[in-house]
């Protein structure tokens, strides 16, 4: 999910916004040579859920990703200016376990990508202003 958030952020982001390299999260260092504002972006699935319609498994997939100011060091002080953005998705598969998970794959996957291009982006857009 994060490579997803990333990917979608590279793609659809101004150029004030940069992702990191790699999985490591910017120094205090960096982030004052650079004269830029770090956030943590953090996806997290809340809800999978299976219905069962005749042949047919409907995969429900709620997302949440938790976008909190990053300093450099911690996030902990800046706690309390922390956002959560939700998306929801459905995706309709065949029964076997190996279409119900790639379904269930799926429909993360483009909740992720709806939810970060849609809110995520545009916020990080309107604070790099």
């Amino acid at each position: 999910m994060q490579s997803t958030v990333k990917q979608v952020i590279d793609e659809k982001a101004p150029r004030s916004i940069k992702t990191s390299k790699g999985s490591k999260l910017p120094s205090s260092a960096i982030l004052a040579r650079s004269g830029m504002m770090g956030y943590s972006v953090v996806p997290n699935v809340s809800k999978l859920s299976l219905v069962k319609r005749g042949q047919r498994v409907l995969v429900q997939c709620e997302v949440k990703l938790r976008l909190s100011p990053w300093d450099g060091v911690s996030e902990r002080w800046l706690a309390n200016k922390t956002a959560t953005v939700t998306g929801a998705g459905t995706v309709s598969s065949g029964k076997s376990k190996n279409a119900v998970s790639m379904s269930s794959q799926e429909c993360i996957s483009a909740v992720v990508s709806q939810v970060t291009a849609s809110q995520v982006v545009p916020f990080l857009a309107q604070k790099a202003r």
